[in-house]
């Protein structure tokens, strides 16, 4: 954000509310929302491990790509792969 509102010329906390007001939800969200639905993809398609797969989407620990799963979901990372696969 600090970068993205530097190029535009204004504060990073004019962008937030910008982007806010665009679509609704938050950049940091916004973001989230994008790296958890590919995740989703990438469970449901791949036989990438979940380390593979939350380094992709821009997650260092996959801890982190979990607990948002679990908390956006509901489900495990097992259970939106179909349960079967690792």
């Amino acid at each position: 954000m600090p970068d993205a509102a530097e190029a535009i010329g204004v504060s990073e906390r004019t962008l937030q509310r910008a982007v806010q007001r665009t679509i609704g939800t938050s950049p940091i969200r916004f973001v989230q929302d994008l790296r958890i639905e590919r995740a989703c993809h990438l469970l449901r398609t791949t036989d990438m491990s979940v380390e593979t797969i939350s380094r992709k989407v821009g997650y260092e620990h996959p801890r982190t790509l979990r607990s948002l799963l679990r908390d956006r979901t509901g489900k495990t990372t097992s259970e939106l792969r179909g349960g079967d696969r690792r």
